[in-house]
């Protein structure tokens, strides 16, 4: 794996664990956030523009879709974040809010947040354990 391949699983895998933690430790503050930020056209575009920039970044800097499975789940969060951000800016306010209906929220919220947290510490054990490849 390339140093930026290590970098981003460990970036991804403390922040996502951070996240979900929090989250679980005070679901009602965490959904009430999603909620606002869902209702709030100012929160909603900041939100949008924030992964937008940072899919675009991490498309640019690590677009790898070869190399082992983190080096493709790292390339998949980044366009995830692009399409995301895209998604949001892009779509009426409205459809956000269905979407999270779909989900089942705020009934899968835990669900989603023990996936998230498996995930991470996927990401965290893969990103500390692994070397960066010779010559990177």
């Amino acid at each position: 794996m390339t140093p930026l391949t290590l970098y981003l699983a460990r970036l991804y895998g403390v922040g996502l664990l951070l996240m979900c933690g929090i989250f679980v430790a005070r679901p009602d503050v965490a959904l009430a956030a999603i909620q606002s930020i869902a209702a709030s056209p100012g929160l909603l575009l900041m939100a949008g523009l924030f992964a937008l920039f940072s899919g675009v970044a991490m498309v640019v800097g690590h677009n790898r879709w070869s190399g082992g499975a983190v080096t493709i789940v790292i390339t998949v969060l980044g366009w995830m974040s692009l399409l995301k951000g895209v998604a949001v800016l892009a779509a009426p306010p409205g459809v956000l809010q269905g979407f999270y209906s779909t989900m089942g929220y705020p009934g899968s919220f835990p669900v989603v947040m023990a996936v998230a947290g498996l995930f991470s510490l996927w990401l965290i054990w893969a990103g500390f354990r692994a070397r960066p490849a010779p010559g990177s």
